[in-house]
């Protein structure tokens, strides 16, 4: 399903699928309708190049079993699945409502009561997991959303019955940060597991200190003489508590039910842990604001503090758009491409490529093709290159749109990535282009026409790169290649672990990857062998930028990474309302990067503070281009937005 048109008519089951809300290693989740009873779903669909693995249909149908096994109190209702579907697919109940990572971005470290009032809502939970005999194995902010009704927790990928051990090796299942060092260590696990990062996610929720920054060498949480986790600001209560959750042997943590019994009798009584009453205003508009938008349009922003009118004295001026161009068909997340002579050129969902002033955004010239535009053309010898979903390269003479030539790549262009210009003779440039079988083809500038290709095992997803004589290429099939620029064929290959799901970027001898399961690692360019690797809290799409010194990339964990390029360790971390999957622009000490929280951000690049943003209407997944003091990037209305620096200078009000 990954050509699937999340705002379109297709059905799975009984249910239309309206958009999408997420993705995870196994699969993509959308909201759908019931044919039937309109009621609203979270459809999970399992990944088409993991469908026909047993082991991944043998997973999705424990996280079915685990779904329908926990009581609606605890968390979202199972509605319905099918394995034998194809896709297979699971539908449960849509609960409208921040994450729990979400509300402390937002809001802040929670209060002690609020605290309160969460461990023993998820002590519960855990204990009802424990009569089931569910272990959860990846609790953590994210996948607890925080409703009116109280907490709920959600996506059960990586659960598993505690009396059937998994028997398949692998990389480890989890968050770190959040894992038991029975679970970092691949040890035995019990439902104490669950309890050490419910201890873990209870501290995050009362400091905001995100756990990964706490890590120590061996990859676990850092810990005080006592034993407690270093949480700088935790209350007295609360470090007894969370060192009682998060003991390293298991069996001295404190079970789900006495969990519940403590927090009760230290608080005084259940009377004092009311929900959501508990909860500070800015959460509890969180909380409203979520229940209040409508489902079919998109993730709510959430609502900011009212500005202070700006007086004659007011350093940063009120933001304002120059212009936009609204574009056909459904969505955007390709990236506009900025010509020098001052024209922008953008792909669309219906299939017209269009070239627009970049001063007013008026049409120069527009090309239709027959189907959508899914992906960034390439400007390449005064040609713009076009995949195009209707099966075909074009190549169009960037001053005029005049078909210069026009290629056949066969069905699998459809998910075919924009190409890459690779060294070639000065005479004879040529590019490189993937599609979704796995081939990789090099094919001239000037006549569309292949010189070599090579075959992948699965996808290719993400734009080829090239330095040295070399191209590289990352697939689904976890492999990253290395091939020689001239002939294709393979040098070497690095086994990432998992889909390759970030376009590799090559900087002083080092390629750089992302992957579904959440890490980014550092491959030198000249043997494939790995230099260091950085793991995130969700999957990244996002192409690093590397500049100065640092690396700057976005994940679905809803966070935007400043790295060291020597070791991969964090300079600074900046929370978002959603997913990052736009790509960093750097450009005069700022970072600006769109956010599916609906806004595009800047922040100081040396220190990720400093924030400002302008508001759109949908995702922003498109990566912003810079030209003089102008940013150009695409949201999900769909739209083009022309919008000025200076309105992404200053402080909004938001947490950096």
């Amino acid at each position: 399903m990954s050509d699937l048109d999340p705002k379109g008519t297709q059905y799975i089951g009984e249910y239309r699928l309206i958009r999408t809300l997420g993705q995870g290693g196994m699969g993509q989740v959308y909201l759908g309708r019931h044919d039937q009873n309109d009621m609203l779903a979270a459809v999970k669909i399992i990944h088409s190049h993991l469908a026909d693995d047993p082991w991944y249909r043998h997973r999705f149908r424990e996280e079915a079993g685990a779904w329908g096994s926990v009581s609606k109190g605890h968390t979202a209702e199972l509605l319905g699945f099918s394995l034998q579907a194809e896709p297979a697919w699971l539908a449960t109940e849509y609960l409208a409502a921040p994450t729990l990572q979400e509300v402390v971005d937002r809001a802040g470290g929670l209060p002690l009561p609020a605290v309160h009032s969460l461990a023993v809502h998820l002590g519960k939970t855990l204990a009802a997991l424990e009569r089931k005999s569910i272990l959860h194995r990846d609790l953590k902010p994210s996948n607890i959303l925080v409703t009116a009704a109280g907490p709920k927790v959600i996506d059960f990928g990586l659960a598993r019955d505690s009396g059937h051990p998994m028997t398949r090796s692998g990389p480890l299942a989890g968050t770190p940060g959040y894992m038991s060092p029975e679970q970092q260590r691949h040890l035995k696990l019990t439902h104490a597991t669950d309890v050490y990062s419910l201890g873990i996610t209870l501290a995050f929720s009362a400091t905001g200190l995100d756990p990964r920054s706490r890590l120590g060498a061996d990859g676990l949480v850092r810990r005080d003489p006592d034993g407690t986790p270093a949480f700088p600001g935790l209350a007295d209560e609360l470090r007894v508590l969370i060192a009682d959750c998060t003991r390293e042997e298991p069996l001295e943590r404190l079970t789900p039910g006495q969990i519940v019994a403590e927090v009760t009798r230290r608080a005084g009584g259940a009377a004092r842990l009311d929900w959501p009453g508990c909860l500070p205003d800015e959460a509890r508009r969180l909380i409203e604001a979520y229940a209040e938008a409508d489902p079919e349009v998109g993730p709510v922003a959430p609502r900011r503090p009212k500005p202070r009118p700006p007086t004659r004295k007011d350093p940063h001026p009120r933001k304002r758009t120059p212009w936009t161009f609204r574009l056909g068909g459904a969505g955007y997340h390709a990236s506009p491409v900025l010509r020098r002579d001052g024209v922008v050129h953008v792909g669309s969902q219906d299939g017209v490529v269009h070239a627009l002033d970049a001063a007013n955004g008026r049409v120069v010239w527009r090309f239709p093709t027959e189907k959508k535009i899914d992906h960034t053309p390439l400007l390449c010898g005064g040609l713009l290159i076009v995949p195009s979903a209707d099966h075909h390269l074009y190549g169009l003479r960037a001053r005029t749109g005049e078909v210069g030539w026009k290629v056949p790549l066969g069905p699998a262009v459809a998910h075919a990535p924009g190409p890459l210009p690779v060294t070639g003779r000065e005479d004879d440039p040529y590019f490189v282009v993937g599609d979704s079988r796995g081939t990789v083809s090099a094919r001239r500038v000037a006549t569309g026409e292949q010189i070599w290709h090579f075959q992948a095992d699965q996808v290719v997803e993400t734009r080829p790169a090239a330095a040295a004589g070399r191209v590289f290429v990352g697939s689904h099939d976890h492999r990253l290649y290395a091939l020689d620029a001239f002939t294709g064929e393979e040098v070497w290959r690095f086994d990432a672990g998992a889909s390759v799901t970030s376009a590799p970027v090559v900087a002083d001898g080092v390629v750089y990857i992302g992957c579904a399961s959440g890490h980014l690692f550092a491959v030198d360019a000249d043997k494939g062998k790995r230099r260091w690797d950085f793991q995130t809290g969700g999957a990244i799409h996002s192409r690093v930028a590397p500049r100065g010194g640092l690396l700057y990339f976005g994940s679905n964990d809803h966070c935007v990474y400043a790295l060291d390029v020597t070791d991969g360790q964090v300079r600074w971390r900046c929370s978002t309302g959603g997913e990052v999957r736009s790509s960093p622009a750097v450009h005069h000490g700022r970072v600006y990067f769109g956010s599916r929280d609906f806004h595009v951000h800047a922040v100081d690049a040396r220190t990720g503070r400093d924030r400002a943003s302008v508001k759109t209407a949908d995702w922003v997944d498109s990566t912003p281009v810079v030209g003089g003091s102008v940013l150009y990037v695409g949201s999900w209305e769909p739209t083009l937005h022309a919008i000025e620096l200076a309105a992404l200078r200053g402080r909004d009000g938001s947490r950096g």
